[in-house]
This record gives C-alpha cells, sequence and structure tokens, in this order.
C-alpha cells in the first residue's frame, strides 16, 4: 500500500485516533492554542526510565498566587491520548482547556512513548509494551513533577482517557489507586490480564463510557480491530463495570435513558449509578454509539469510528463527576 494512498491516509488517521493506546525536569513556556486564552500552558520535559519524556501543564488563572492572595490547592486532571495521538491534539478532541480556565482545575496532557501507553495488555503491539515501558510509575512521576511546580489537591487527583488512554487510566487505578481520586474512561474498558489481578488500594470512584456499535474496543469484550490489524484485547464493557462497582462495595444500580437531543445522531445514552459507600460508579452505555468521545468531535467517517452522540458533553459531565467524588 502507496504511503500517499487514501486508504493509508485513512488507516493511519484510525490509527491515531485508536485508544488502544526520581525525576528531573526542564520545561519551558509554549503559546496556548485553541483560542483558550486564560492561563499559562508549558512543555515540560520529564527524565524518567531512561527516557527523556514530556507532558503539557495548563494552569488557570485562578492558580496564580498574589502578595494578597496565597495560592490554594486546585483539583488536577490527568487526560491521556488514545493510541497513534499526542497531547497537542487531545485538547481539540476533549476540550478540557476551556473547561480548566472556567472550573478552576490544573490539566496536564501527558505524552506516551511513541504514541502509545503501556496499558498491562502484553498482546499489544507497540513499542511500550516490547520495551516494558513503566507508564504507571511516568503518569505517578508527572504528579509529583506538577506538584512541585503548582499547588495542586492530592486529594483531588483525577485521570481520563479515550480508549488507549482510557485502559491506560484503569491500570493506573488498579496499581495506584492511593494517587487517583476517580477515573473517566471513553470507549476502553481494561486488558483481561489487568482485571484478573487488579486489587485497587482504596475504592476508586469510575465513570465510564462504552458504545454498543463500537467497531474498534468491542462492546462484548474479545480482540481489539483496526481493519484486518490486531490491537490486543480487551474485557467486555459489562465485565468491566463488574469489576468497578465490586472493588467499591456498592448496591444495586438506578438506571435511566437519557433524553435524546439529538435524534438524528443514531445513538440514545442509558445512565446506571450505582451507590457505594465510599466511592461512585457511573456507567454510560451509548446505544449505538462507536469509537467516538460524546459531545465531542468527529475525526473521522462515521464509516470507519461510528457517530459522535450529541444528547451529552462527555468532557463536561466527567468533571461533574470528579469535582464530586474527591478521596475521602
Amino acid at each position: 500500500m502507496s504511503l500517499r494512498s487514501p486508504r493509508f491516509s485513512v488507516l493511519f488517521a484510525a490509527i491515531a485516533a485508536l485508544g488502544l493506546a526520581s525525576a528531573c525536569s526542564r520545561h519551558g513556556a509554549v503559546p496556548a492554542s485553541n483560542g483558550a486564552g486564560g492561563g499559562l500552558d508549558e512543555s515540560v520535559e520529564l527524565s524518567f526510565g531512561g527516557r527523556t519524556r514530556y507532558y503539557l501543564l495548563h494552569v488557570p488563572p485562578s492558580a496564580r498566587a498574589t502578595s494578597a492572595t496565597p495560592a490554594k490547592p486546585l483539583p488536577l486532571v490527568m487526560a491521556l491520548h488514545g493510541g497513534g495521538g499526542r497531547p497537542e491534539g487531545t485538547d481539540e478532541q476533549m476540550g478540557w482547556r476551556k473547561l480548566s480556565d472556567r472550573e478552576s482545575f490544573v490539566l496536564v496532557y501527558p505524552a506516551g512513548v511513541d504514541h502509545a501507553w503501556n496499558d498491562g495488555r502484553e498482546d499489544t503491539p507497540s513499542t511500550t509494551v516490547r520495551e516494558g515501558v513503566d507508564d504507571v510509575g511516568f503518569l505517578s512521576a508527572v504528579i509529583d513533577d506538577v506538584a512541585a511546580r503548582t499547588s495542586i489537591d492530592k486529594k483531588r487527583v483525577h485521570m481520563t482517557g479515550m480508549s488507549n488512554g482510557a485502559f491506560m487510566s484503569s491500570r493506573f487505578a488498579c496499581e495506584r489507586a492511593e494517587r487517583v481520586a476517580s477515573i473517566g474512561l471513553v470507549v476502553g474498558t481494561i486488558g483481561p490480564d489487568v482485571l484478573a489481578r487488579c486489587r485497587p488500594a482504596r475504592p476508586v470512584s469510575v465513570i465510564a463510557w462504552s458504545g454498543t456499535r463500537d467497531p474498534l474496543v468491542p462492546f462484548e469484550g474479545g480482540v481489539v480491530h483496526l481493519g484486518r490489524f490486531e490491537r490486543g484485547r480487551a474485557a467486555s464493557a459489562a465485565d468491566a463495570a463488574r469489576l468497578w462497582t465490586t472493588q467499591a462495595n456498592c448496591g444495586s444500580p438506578v438506571s435511566r435513558v437519557l433524553p435524546d437531543v439529538d435524534p438524528n445522531d443514531g445513538s440514545t445514552v442509558r445512565l446506571d449509578e450505582y451507590p457505594c459507600p465510599e466511592a461512585a460508579v457511573a456507567i454510560y452505555t451509548v446505544q449505538g454509539g462507536g469509537h467516538t468521545w460524546p459531545g465531542g468531535k468527529q475525526y473521522l467517517s462515521s464509516r470507519f469510528v461510528g457517530s459522535v452522540n450529541r444528547d451529552v458533553q462527555a468532557t463536561e459531565v466527567i468533571w461533574a463527576f470528579f469535582a464530586a467524588h474527591p478521596i475521602p
């Protein structure tokens, strides 16, 4: 296949959208993008695991201390790109930066190695898996590095991601539950091996979104496909939900179908909310939904990834969930 062929271009774009995917640092200011305004953006280099890695940092104006008003600790949201993605393009899909300024939380977009995360699925063909990259350790180091730069509330650290970023968020919650209050998972569940050994040190609050017609990450679980290419295996949405509700000792869910705000998007949303003693679990099932961020950008033709659900804005909903669920 030619690298310039339309077929290759579509395949490459699909790969880029697929989310199967003691430190010293140096930093420098970079311009804000997408007209977000407000806070200071920095590209921060971080030496970890024998590699020089980086993350993008956005600090809202409200975090700036003055002589009269010391900076107060703010929540931290870490948003992970999908497989093949980069931090620089993630905000266009998710839209966290503008929300950071409005709601006053610190925002981080970390970078995976070779545009992917080692989310614990050993059958995924990537540099991170092949070389055993410690992304759990890296993301933990990012939290520490951000805390050294600006005042964050360590009981209000949250992680979210799409696809590979969602799988990675799940792994982080399993292995570093003491460091994250809640996670937001969009069109990505958890690797079967990670699920089998997942024993969080404390109950983690989880909000998760899955599409019943996701053409990449199967709703019923199994092999993740990108055309004829296999990208590892995924636990089903039901098995992942069972993990999160069990680790938080949740009761029976309260279920409802959300208003069909846009009848033309080809999908509807069911919400299952679980009461839990020390955490919360909210499972959003997009009936007819594909491999997209609800309320986000239609980054590829619906023929390849399904249509974007327009009934909800996932970023707004995830933030409201995060804000309501710090570490007790």
